[in-house]
């Protein structure tokens, strides 16, 4: 923002500076779509994990520790990879919301706005696509 002159000077020295002198409402500004992103992403691992175990107690008591090893390593990738595309989304808000955070409050350069309509921009931006736009990246 800077470099676009939306912004003419930074507001913070440094993530420290930021960090003790900005106002809660900008440190916690996107604070809802990471709490969303987190609780799925724990309660997707957990379960992942739970059916893991009774799978392989109940079929898998004769194979072999290495095969073990195996198995669960590749199915958690699996469950990681799966994971994260669902939760995508919600770190493309993320990013969207704590990008704009500070030219909200610091500088009033545009209104607050929230998960609902950061989402809407950017599905009526790219569509439903728009919400994993730059994930191959990642």
């Amino acid at each position: 923002w800077v470099r676009q002159e939306i912004v003419k000077e930074r507001p913070y020295k440094s993530i420290a500076h930021a960090v003790t002198s900005a106002p809660l409402r900008v440190t916690f500004y996107a604070v809802n779509p990471l709490i969303i992103r987190t609780a799925m992403f724990d309660a997707q691992m957990f379960f992942y994990a739970a059916r893991m175990r009774a799978f392989m107690d109940a079929n898998g008591a004769h194979l072999p520790d290495w095969v073990h090893l195996i198995w669960n390593s590749v199915g958690f990738m699996l469950a990681g990879l799966l994971g994260a595309s669902v939760n995508y989304p919600f770190d493309l808000i993320k990013g969207r919301m704590m990008a704009e955070s500070y030219a909200v409050y610091a500088f009033g350069t545009r209104a607050p706005r929230g998960l609902a309509s950061v989402a809407a921009e950017v599905v009526g931006k790219g569509g439903v696509l728009g919400l994993y736009a730059g994930m191959p990246t990642r």
